[in-house]
């Protein structure tokens, strides 16, 4: 069963999408073999977490329970913490998600340790937007993956995923050494990032078992990610666990669901 670890539901206005509506993704997923996908609406990091709710539920149910939910946390808002305990207390949430770009906060910032707390003592996991730094975006640097350390280090009970698995081979470095430093720390695929070889870099250095697929539909079509996982060159073992066995484990998706 192949899981889609990154994807949001809901539009941005600075975006033209393909798949704009839930039907929309899961016409695109089924083309793909997709079964499951894990989304954050966009509203919940732009506005918070209560701001997707409505929408997420309608995704759940008008998806027949494939769409299941990250909560956005957003360090700026008061109530993250108390929302969020709300929303993953029933499904559809299960795992957090937090942009450090998107709240103009860099990771390190202590009011994200509640948004770890948080993962901790719900049980679930907890992804983050990664990048490099970027000439032309320059607040990309908020959310470089070694900004993370002092959280993961306090943290080390949450299963903790690279978003973007730091935005390529720019960033990639400095996810493996993450990874390699500290067991909790995992990577999602998600993202325009296509570089040849850097799928079995990351197994090679960090292990296909702490790798996610992702494909951050509706900003990309699954079918690009997907092509370069089956072109990795990876062996079919840690295939299936990069394509959603991995995922099944971490976010306690029964496999076959």
């Amino acid at each position: 069963m192949i899981v889609d670890s990154h994807t949001h539901i809901g539009l941005m206005a600075s975006f033209r999408y393909e798949a704009r509506s839930v039907s929309d993704i899961l016409a695109a997923c089924d083309r793909a073999g997709i079964h499951t996908l894990l989304a954050c609406h966009h509203l919940d990091l732009v506005y918070g977490p209560r701001a997707g709710e409505e929408a997420m539920r309608r995704a759940y149910e008008e998806s027949g329970g494939r769409i299941l939910a990250y909560c956005g946390f957003d360090p700026r808002l008061p109530d993250s913490a108390s929302v969020g305990e709300r929303l993953l207390s029933a499904p559809p949430y299960v795992g957090i998600k937090i942009h450090p770009v998107f709240h103009a906060t860099p990771a390190e910032d202590p009011r994200y340790a509640d948004a770890f707390a948080l993962a901790r003592d719900a049980g679930v996991p907890l992804m983050s937007h990664t990048w490099y730094r970027s000439a032309y975006n320059p607040p990309q640097a908020l959310s470089l993956p070694e900004r993370f350390r002092g959280h993961v280090e306090r943290f080390p009970e949450v299963r903790f995923i690279l978003g973007h698995g730091g935005g390529g081979l720019d960033g990639l470095g400095s996810a493996i050494e993450m990874m390699r430093t500290y067991p909790n720390v995992h990577a999602d695929l998600a993202g325009d990032v296509y570089e040849r070889g850097m799928i079995r870099r990351l197994a090679e250095a960090a292990g296909p078992e702490r790798i996610l697929f992702a494909s951050d539909i509706p900003w990309l079509d699954p079918r690009a990610q997907l092509g370069c996982v089956l072109a990795s060159g990876l062996p079919d073992d840690a295939l299936r666990l990069i394509l959603g066995g991995n995922a099944c484990r971490i976010f306690r998706i029964p496999q076959g669901a």
